[in-house]
Protein backbone atom coordinates (compact mmCIF):
# COMPACT_ATOMS: atom_id res chain seq x y z
CA UNK A 1 0.00 0.00 0.00
CA UNK A 2 0.87 3.80 -0.31
CA UNK A 3 2.22 5.52 2.23
CA UNK A 4 3.49 8.50 0.62
CA UNK A 5 3.69 10.16 -2.42
CA UNK A 6 5.03 13.01 -4.28
CA UNK A 7 6.04 14.80 -7.58
CA UNK A 8 9.72 12.64 -7.52
CA UNK A 9 8.46 9.14 -6.60
CA UNK A 10 6.35 7.50 -3.57
CA UNK A 11 6.55 5.11 -0.94
CA UNK A 12 4.56 1.62 -0.21
CA UNK A 13 4.63 -0.66 2.55
CA UNK A 14 4.83 -4.49 1.68
CA UNK A 15 4.61 -7.63 3.37
CA UNK A 16 4.60 -10.38 0.57
CA UNK A 17 7.86 -12.19 1.65
CA UNK A 18 8.00 -13.22 -2.23
CA UNK A 19 7.76 -9.79 -3.32
CA UNK A 20 10.30 -8.50 -0.70
CA UNK A 21 13.42 -10.90 -2.25
CA UNK A 22 13.21 -9.07 -5.21
CA UNK A 23 13.10 -5.19 -4.03
CA UNK A 24 16.41 -3.88 -3.76
CA UNK A 25 17.88 -0.42 -3.66
CA UNK A 26 18.96 0.54 -7.70
CA UNK A 27 16.28 -1.86 -8.95
CA UNK A 28 14.09 -0.53 -11.90
CA UNK A 29 10.63 -1.29 -12.37
CA UNK A 30 7.19 -0.46 -13.92
CA UNK A 31 5.00 1.29 -11.43
CA UNK A 32 1.46 1.52 -11.80
CA UNK A 33 -0.99 3.83 -9.28
CA UNK A 34 -4.71 3.55 -9.28
CA UNK A 35 -6.18 7.26 -8.16
CA UNK A 36 -9.47 5.50 -5.79
CA UNK A 37 -11.24 9.24 -6.84
CA UNK A 38 -11.69 8.45 -10.80
CA UNK A 39 -9.79 5.13 -11.13
CA UNK A 40 -7.13 6.62 -13.89
CA UNK A 41 -4.00 4.45 -13.29
CA UNK A 42 -0.74 6.53 -14.10
CA UNK A 43 2.57 4.27 -14.91
CA UNK A 44 5.84 5.65 -15.04
CA UNK A 45 9.15 3.82 -14.51
CA UNK A 46 10.53 3.80 -11.13
CA UNK A 47 13.83 3.21 -9.07
CA UNK A 48 14.16 1.72 -5.91
CA UNK A 49 15.76 3.95 -3.99
CA UNK A 50 15.51 2.83 -0.21
CA UNK A 51 14.46 -0.39 1.56
CA UNK A 52 13.63 -0.15 5.03
CA UNK A 53 12.67 -3.11 7.32
CA UNK A 54 10.31 -2.50 10.01
CA UNK A 55 9.02 -5.09 11.65
CA UNK A 56 7.14 -7.66 9.51
CA UNK A 57 6.93 -5.20 6.77
CA UNK A 58 9.78 -3.05 4.63
CA UNK A 59 8.87 0.29 3.16
CA UNK A 60 10.80 0.56 -0.14
CA UNK A 61 11.12 4.10 -1.49
CA UNK A 62 10.66 4.70 -5.60
CA UNK A 63 12.18 7.22 -7.90
CA UNK A 64 10.19 8.25 -10.43
CA UNK A 65 12.23 7.90 -13.50
CA UNK A 66 10.28 8.18 -16.51
CA UNK A 67 6.73 9.82 -15.99
CA UNK A 68 4.88 11.64 -18.97
CA UNK A 69 4.15 15.87 -18.11
CA UNK A 70 0.39 15.15 -17.56
CA UNK A 71 0.67 12.55 -15.08
CA UNK A 72 3.09 14.30 -13.47
CA UNK A 73 1.33 17.48 -13.36
CA UNK A 74 -2.02 15.00 -11.86
CA UNK A 75 0.12 13.98 -9.50
CA UNK A 76 0.97 17.83 -8.52
CA UNK A 77 -2.65 18.51 -8.60
CA UNK A 78 -4.03 14.71 -6.78
CA UNK A 79 -1.04 15.63 -3.83
CA UNK A 80 -2.47 19.62 -3.44
CA UNK A 81 -5.66 17.99 -2.28
CA UNK A 82 -5.79 14.61 -1.33
CA UNK A 83 -5.18 12.05 1.34
CA UNK A 84 -2.67 9.29 0.91
CA UNK A 85 -5.50 6.79 1.66
CA UNK A 86 -6.87 7.23 -1.68
CA UNK A 87 -4.63 5.62 -3.45
CA UNK A 88 -4.25 1.88 -4.15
Amino acid sequence: SVIDLSLGGMMVSVTDPYILKYLKPGTKLKVGIKIQINFDVIECTGEIIRVQKLGDKVNVGIKFLEITPKDEKYIGNYVESANVSDIM
